[in-house]
Order: structure tokens, then sequence, then C-alpha cells
């Protein structure tokens, strides 16, 4: 009788650590999608500034791109962003091509 225990009772933990993985993977998810869903709307509102004048072609690329790093570096292995701005110094508008994500973020979905 006991072997039939041992059975159940470990039958019952895989059924509830089946859950408990299937609940966490959908919040990873959600996760991923909410911060994919930010670094839209921040890569958005940095393309809507008014560039300096007085910025050197490729300066506010990598001015961009440090502040991101520096200001993100706490949780830098779970997600960073890199976005690839270009700058028209003639009308001071900006063009951000492209962005990337790195980091644990990335295998969660």
């Amino acid at each position: 009788m006991a072997d039939r225990d041992m059975v159940n009772f470990e039958a019952d933990v895989d059924k509830l650590v089946a859950t408990w993985v299937k609940d966490t993977q959908a919040a990873l998810s959600k996760c991923q999608d909410d911060v994919y869903a930010g670094s839209r709307t921040l890569k958005g509102k940095i393309k809507d500034l008014k560039a300096p004048a007085s910025a050197k072609p490729g300066e506010l690329d990598k001015m961009i791109n440090r502040i991101l790093k520096e200001d993100g570096a706490r949780f830098k292995d779970v997600v960073s962003l890199q976005l690839m701005v270009k700058h028209d110094t003639k009308t001071g508008k900006l063009t951000i091509d492209g962005m990337g994500h790195s980091g644990s973020i990335t295998q969660l979905g």
C-alpha cells in the first residue's frame, strides 16, 4: 500500500507542477510582450523628439544607446535594447530603422 500512496502522491505533485509551469510560461510570455511593447513606445517617443541643431552625424545614435545601456544596466542580463538611430542634420529629424533586444527576455516566448 505504501508504494501505491507514493505513486499517487507523485502523480498529484506532477499535476500541480505542470499547472505551475503552464501558468509561469503564460506570465513570462506576457512579460516579454509588455517589454517589447514598451520598447516600441520608447522608440516612437525618441523618434518624435526634435534633435538639437548642434548634433554631429552619428552623435545621437551613440548617446541614445549609451543612455539605454547605462540606465538599463541593473537588468542587462534580462533585457537590453539597442536602437538604430539616424539623424538628418539639416531637418533635425530622427529616424529609427530598427531595434534589437538581447538578454534572457528573448528566450521567454
